[in-house]
């Protein structure tokens, strides 16, 4: 009858339908397979690479890190400069850049060629990085050179009417300058002063200051324990300030 040979067309395709499903299923499961395989390796070799680089990177930074007689010697005649146009201290410019930038090896002066710290400001039109300091992902000035950066360092401090009182000072005074950039809010740290003291009379950068910039700085060999004694030895309590 009719009825019977709809239901055996009906039933063979449903049959049909179900093998089809069943192909479908067992395409797509091999395709997930080989496509997590093939993700998998891709992503191991990633990783693998990855760790390599950063392996390649530390290695290279560990290999060129610079010390603070290079620094020294690669910066000083800058700082000289700037004292004898602006009445800073050479020995405070070499200070703050060697605290500010460990020596030129910190992250943000190896990205942004900014040595002293300085963040953006409302009137800072060049470019910018971001780098985590006292708040995360806080805005800092990022310079062509670095001898940019010493630049607007001189002009900064020149500038910024909260430094004004610090040119009272002769350019050979190195401990009020120090002093005095802590009162102003040059940085929050509290012994701020007396780490840049620390540095200067490790290093004998106050050879510098004399006769306006005609001495030498007689690079010390001092180790960082050497400077941390000294460090200690200036160390005075005093209230947090803003960074510049």
């Amino acid at each position: 009858s009719i009825e019977s040979f709809t239901g055996v067309i009906m039933c063979r395709f449903f049959i049909c339908l179900l093998i089809i499903l069943k192909k479908w299923c067992t395409f797509v499961t091999i395709y997930k397979s080989l496509f997590t395989q093939r993700y998998m390796k891709k992503f191991r070799f990633t990783i693998v690479y990855a760790i390599f680089t950063i392996l390649v990177a530390l290695y290279t930074t560990v290999q060129a890190r610079q010390t603070r007689e290079e620094y020294i010697e690669k910066y000083k005649s800058i700082a000289v400069e700037h004292m004898e146009r602006y009445g800073i201290p050479a020995s405070i410019t070499m200070a703050q850049g060697i605290l500010e930038s460990d020596a030129g090896n910190s992250t943000l002066s190896l990205s942004s060629n900014n040595h002293f710290g300085i963040k953006c400001k409302k009137n800072w039109t060049g470019r910018k990085v971001y780098h985590d300091d006292d708040a995360k992902g806080e805005c800092f000035r990022a310079y062509p050179s670095v001898e940019e950066s010493y630049a607007d360092h001189a002009e900064f401090l020149d500038k910024q009417p909260r430094y004004e009182s610090l040119f009272a000072y002769p350019s050979d005074d190195y401990r009020n300058w120090a002093k005095g950039l802590k009162a102003a809010g040059y940085a929050t740290a509290p012994d701020y002063a007396e780490r840049l003291i620390a540095i200067i009379e490790a290093m004998h950068l106050y050879k510098l200051d004399v006769q306006s910039g005609q001495g030498d700085a007689n690079v010390s060999t001092n180790s960082d324990e050497d400077i941390n004694k000294l460090w200690e030895s200036h160390k005075a309590v005093s209230d947090d300030q803003v960074n510049p």
